[in-house]
């Protein structure tokens, strides 16, 4: 064995790896408060054409129902911007009740051989080749594996029992055929 990890995975982990993510994905566009700048100006527009209407409906003879659309169009408008938090908020929010409900704190055993590495949960062992591996990503405090799109694993450099971390990169670069990506989190 040449690397043994071995770590409780928190509700802390899954949001520093949405961070990763962000930031390894690049720069996100995002317009006023967070909400696509588009959504903001079709709810701009609705307030504007609905008062509009409103106004020229009043003018013109007084209530009728095209003021009736005018208001409810305002208020259409007002209540998607309002309700249009931001997107970290939105995420983060969303986020954290998911993972309330799916992670339970459960003990990972992973350990790294020659030409296989293992993951040991709940008393099960699963064995995966690094040809598996299809991106290796780390920032100052995790390293972050994903396997083939379908599985990720976020390893603490905290919580290696053997082995280092630099020579962890090391290793991984020299298996995966390719180095790990550093994220930088500001």
């Amino acid at each position: 064995m040449l690397f043994q990890i071995e770590e409780t995975v928190t509700a802390t982990d899954w949001s520093a790896w949405l961070t990763a993510h962000a930031c390894h994905s690049g720069p996100v566009r995002i317009g006023l408060k967070g909400t696509s700048f588009v959504l903001r100006i079709i709810g701009g527009l609705f307030i504007a054409f609905g008062a509009l209407l409103a106004l020229l409906s009043l003018l013109s003879g007084g209530v009728n129902l095209l003021t009736l659309i005018g208001v409810v169009l305002v208020l259409l408008g007002v209540s998607w911007l309002r309700g249009n938090r931001s997107a970290g908020q939105t995420v983060s929010a969303n986020h954290s009740k998911w993972l309330k409900g799916k992670i339970s704190d459960t003990a990972l055993r992973l350990s790294f051989e020659d030409d296989t590495f293992f993951v040991c949960e709940n008393g099960k062992s699963s064995s995966y080749h690094y040809h598996a591996i299809s991106d290796c990503w780390e920032d100052k405090d995790r390293f972050y594996l994903f396997l083939d799109g379908k599985m990720n694993f976020i390893l603490r450099k905290d919580a290696f029992v053997l082995g280092t971390t630099a020579d962890f990169s090391t290793f991984l670069c020299e298996k995966v055929g390719n180095p790990t990506q550093y994220i930088e989190i500001i």
